[in-house]
């Protein structure tokens, strides 16, 4: 069934969105924030401040945690019980969940003094994911040897050998041009390459037997910008408590922990900075149009007092505009069964 059918008739074809998911290879429990979003005035801050929290309301959260180390435990902290993620990867579901062990956090992992923090969506919301691939050349000896040891059936192994056979011919001119050239560079003092004088005296070049290989995919980076403008002196705190917090959190803490947690705040050590989850939300459930993001750690907070290029303060000094930008950088990778084509996904 087409995906604009399941849009049309979204609770019609349920079952068959969820068997969809099953199909993708992960079905996503986990994506939501632990100890869900507290949209609260004591327990949150935010912007607009008074302007309820709706069903129809789309807005961002960010929930701020310890930094888990891969590898090991943080502040003495206990590692949170592992969160419901099914999987159908075979052999490779413990691996999996070992790799992303350390991105799943329960409310014990909460960083302490941080309020979670509620905005409006910001002004340009997008979703950029990118990999690397590289142009490789492989010379034709090499090429025929992969192409044998890839080949797992006998009946191609016989052709892969006669090509083998076939490239002989060739490699005898490379290796005479070799020696053609050593002499040239030898007597002339030249740097010519092996291209420049097969090209100058047959007309062939060396066949780079160039592929195009997948080398790595990359983290995503994005950065997310907001214009806080206060209608009471209220908000104007409550803005510089927001700016604040993102300062905070982007910064290491002086002193940190050593002996297997037995000292605590040594001097000679800086505490790792929090980590951050933001949440593209609409009412109480994060918004199931837009990709959203494993855990984060903030790589710049710019704070501008002077957005409409002139200073200008209420009584009491808060500035009448304040702009807010922040770099994220995910700290996993996101795989393609992790992609859902309905519901939440990353």
């Amino acid at each position: 069934m087409a995906l604009g059918t399941w849009l049309e008739n979204p609770e019609k074809n349920a079952a068959l969105q969820e068997k969809w998911k099953e199909d993708q290879g992960i079905v996503l429990k986990g994506i939501k924030p632990a100890d869900g979003v507290n949209t609260g005035a004591e327990g949150s801050l935010r912007w607009p401040k008074k302007d309820p929290i709706t069903a129809d309301t789309d807005y961002v959260s960010f929930q701020f945690y310890n930094y888990k180390p891969p590898f090991g435990r943080g502040e003495g902290e206990e590692m949170s019980p592992d969160i419901d993620n099914d999987t159908s990867l075979g052999g490779a579901s413990a691996l999996y969940k070992s790799y992303t062990q350390n991105s799943k956090f329960g409310s014990g992992d909460k960083a302490k003094g941080y309020k979670n923090i509620i905005l409006f969506m910001p002004e340009d919301i997008g979703s950029e994911m990118a990999g690397q691939w590289g142009a490789a050349g492989w010379g034709l000896a090499a090429q025929r040897l992969m192409e044998s040891a890839g080949t797992k059936d006998l009946t191609k192994l016989g052709d892969s050998i006669s090509k083998t056979a076939e490239s002989i011919p060739g490699a005898v001119k490379i290796e005479t041009y070799k020696k053609i050239m050593e002499g040239i560079n030898g007597i002339t003092g030249g740097n010519a390459d092996l291209n420049q004088v097969m090209g100058g005296i047959s007309g062939t070049i060396i066949n780079p037997n160039v592929e195009m290989m997948y080398q790595q995919p990359d983290l995503r980076t994005f950065t997310l910008n907001f214009k806080l403008v206060p209608r009471s002196a209220d908000e104007a705190y409550e803005i510089k408590q927001i700016c604040t917090t993102f300062r905070k959190a982007m910064l290491p803490s002086w002193g940190g922990q050593a002996l297997a947690g037995t000292v605590k705040n040594n001097g000679a050590l800086l505490t790792i900075p929090k980590m951050v989850q933001p949440t593209f939300m609409s009412g109480g459930s994060p918004n199931t149009y837009i990709p959203q993001y494993k855990p984060c750690i903030i790589s710049r907070v710019n704070i501008n007092y002077t957005p409409d290029g002139a200073w200008a303060a209420y009584e009491g000094g808060s500035p009448v505009a304040t702009n807010l930008s922040i770099d994220f950088k995910e700290t996993k990778l996101v795989f393609e069964q992790e992609v859902n084509m309905s519901g939440v996904t990353f």
